[in-house]
C-alpha cells in the first residue's frame, strides 16, 4: 500500500522568513523612506496579523496542490498545532527526486501568500504588486514541480 507524503512547516519558520523578506522588500523601496521600515516590514509586533494572513492565504496554495495531485487523504491540510501541513496520497508513481523541490515551492508559496495578504492589508500597492507577482511565479513553479512529481521515476 502506498504511503502518504506530508509537507509540513512550522509557523515560526514561515514567520521568520516572511519577516526577513519583508524587511528587504521595504528597504529597497524606490523612495528610500527610512520610516517605511517601521510601517511596512513585518516584525514580531505583527505576529497576530501574520497568523490571520497565514490562515487566509493557505487555502490558495493547498487548492493548487490538491488540484494537481488529486490523490489527497482525508483531512488533507491543516494549520493546527502551529504547523501548516498538507498530505497527499503517494500512489507509488512519484519521483522521489522531486519531493524536496515541491516542498521548497510549497514553502515559498506560503511565504509570498502571507506577504501578499499582509501588503493588501497595509495598503502598499508597490509592495503588494511585488509580493503578488512573486506568489504567482511560485505557484507556476509549484504546478510544474507537482506535474514532475507525478511522473514515474525512470529506473
Amino acid at each position: 500500500m502506498a504511503s502518504p507524503l506530508t509537507f509540513s512547516y512550522t509557523k515560526a519558520e514561515i514567520f521568520n522568513t516572511a519577516c526577513l523578506i519583508s524587511a528587504y522588500m521595504t528597504k529597497n523601496l524606490k523612495d528610500g523612506d527610512a520610516s517605511a521600515m517601521d510601517d511596512y516590514s513585518m516584525t514580531d509586533d505583527e505576529e497576530d496579523m501574520y497568523n490571520a494572513c497565514l490562515e487566509s492565504s493557505l487555502p490558495d496554495t493547498w487548492e493548487t496542490v490538491l488540484k494537481i495531485t488529486s490523490h489527497s487523504t482525508s483531512g488533507a491540510y491543516s494549520i493546527s498545532s502551529g504547523a501548516p501541513s498538507i498530505t497527499i496520497q503517494d500512489n507509488d508513481a512519484y519521483n522521489a527526486n522531486t519531493v524536496d523541490l515541491v516542498s521548497a515551492s510549497i514553502k515559498n508559496c506560503i511565504i509570498y501568500g502571507v506577504l501578499r495578504d499582509f501588503y493588501a492589508t497595509c495598503y502598499h500597492p508597490e509592495l503588494l504588486k511585488v509580493a503578488n507577482d512573486r506568489y504567482n511565479a511560485e505557484i507556476a513553479k509549484l504546478e510544474h514541480r507537482l506535474f514532475q512529481l507525478k511522473k514515474k521515476a525512470l529506473a
